[in-house]
């Protein structure tokens, strides 16, 4: 058989480059060196996140609200919320608060008082900031 692209890494990114490019007609071979159900990917684990409000850059939002109606569709999309803790006008908070307004994202902005209010076990000095 031929193939018109081979996706080497049949991971999250991998596995969606595949299912979009045989959508549109191409005929795809799909190689992973695990099995279909394994722990060793990169989006594996009880550690891993995924936002919107990216501080790298609001030029990410379209992509990701895209991703997030994709996962939605297949359900493996739990949505918990997110929150961001530190100094004001930090570049992670700073560029997530930004991305967040530019793309209308719903977030709040929390002093360290009311973050130990809403979360309980968290009780970060007097200046830090948070982001949910």
């Amino acid at each position: 058989m031929t193939y018109d692209v081979v996706v080497v890494g049949l991971g999250g990114v991998g596995s969606a480059a595949a299912a979009t490019l045989a959508r549109r007609g191409q005929r795809v071979l799909g190689l992973d060196r695990h099995g279909p159900v394994h722990d060793q990917g990169a989006s594996h684990g009880e550690t891993r996140i995924v936002r919107k409000a990216y501080f790298e850059g609001a030029g990410y939002v379209p992509l990701l609200l895209r991703t997030y109606q994709l996962w939605r569709e297949l359900g493996l999309l739990t949505v918990t919320g997110g929150l961001f803790l530190g100094e004001p006008g930090s570049r992670v908070l700073e560029g997530s608060l930004a991305t967040a307004v530019a793309h209308d994202l719903a977030h709040e902005v929390l002093t360290a008082a009311e973050v130990t209010a809403r979360f309980p076990a968290m009780t970060p000095p007097g200046a830090t900031v948070g982001l949910y």
